[in-house]
């Protein structure tokens, strides 16, 4: 990653290579934990399982933790964190916004 100082302050500018084998990680993975999900019957937002997106925002999150990490590496990961995962507690990719004012407030 290499920092660009412009009229819009510092950027942070990826390597596009980088990028892409992160991104062909991450589409490996959650092909994976798809095709697990799948053969085990647990694949189904219909039915009250994980569905699509579900495993997308789960695979993102451990992407986001572990942003240099092998293939193997993010599946292990992903089924070690969310094994013992708190459920009641939703899965963020960034902090959550709260607005503190009472809903009947003017903007």
């Amino acid at each position: 990653i290499d920092i660009v100082r412009g009229a819009g302050g510092v950027l942070s500018r990826a390597d596009p290579k980088v990028a892409e084998e992160r991104y062909q990680n991450f589409l490996s993975v959650l092909r994976c934990v798809r095709c697990w999900a799948k053969r085990r019957k647990l694949y189904s937002n219909k039915l009250g399982y994980l569905g699509g997106v579900n495993f997308n925002l789960m695979l993102g999150l451990i992407c986001q933790m572990y942003p240099r990490a092998s293939r193997a590496k993010l599946l292990t990961q992903f089924f070690s964190i969310f094994s013992i995962w708190n459920w009641p507690n939703p899965v963020c990719l960034c902090r959550p916004y709260l607005d503190q004012r009472p809903l009947d407030s003017e903007v």
